[in-house]
């Protein structure tokens, strides 16, 4: 990923190299010193570096203010790369509650619809008049054949 960040001086030298280019309709070549990809104020570490050509006052006054605009280009990337550092954060704690909710959902809906049918049906004999002792009763002849069911299908799943 490229930490481009291009400053003012950095624009117009770009903007002084394609224009140039146009000018001698390609007569210059990629070789004249300028890397449009490189960082504002980079210097590369085998040796000084070079100006750009022409030299001048305006390659003089390029290379005097390249520490300054290195210090804010680093602290651009800093702040760029701290950014980014949450950014992919925050994306992963976001995915991962994606990913709860989905297994929240898939284990709780179930769950909720036997809840229902319980609740239902515990209603159902509660209003044809059954008292406390049968409700208990009847539900667990409920939850016997519930048991006996889910045997069943899990046998001839295994099976």
């Amino acid at each position: 990923m490229s930490l481009f960040i291009e400053s003012a001086q950095r624009a117009a030298r770009r903007r002084d190299v394609v224009a140039g280019w146009n000018r001698d309709a390609g007569a210059r070549h990629a070789d004249d010193g300028l890397d449009l990809d490189e960082a504002p104020g980079y210097e590369a570490a085998s040796g000084p570096a070079r100006a750009p050509r022409g030299g001048g006052a305006a390659a003089a006054a390029l290379t005097d203010t390249a520490p300054a605009a290195s210090e804010a280009y680093s602290t651009a990337q800093e702040a760029y790369r701290d950014a980014l550092a949450y950014d992919k954060q925050r994306s992963r704690s976001r995915k991962r509650w994606a990913v709860a909710r989905i297994a929240m959902i898939a284990v709780l809906t179930p769950l909720a619809l036997v809840l229902l049918f319980l609740a239902a049906y515990a209603t159902t004999c509660i209003v044809n008049g059954a008292t406390p002792e049968e409700l208990v009763g009847l539900m667990g002849q409920l939850f016997e054949r519930m048991a006996v069911f889910a045997g069943q299908v899990l046998g001839r799943a295994v099976s």
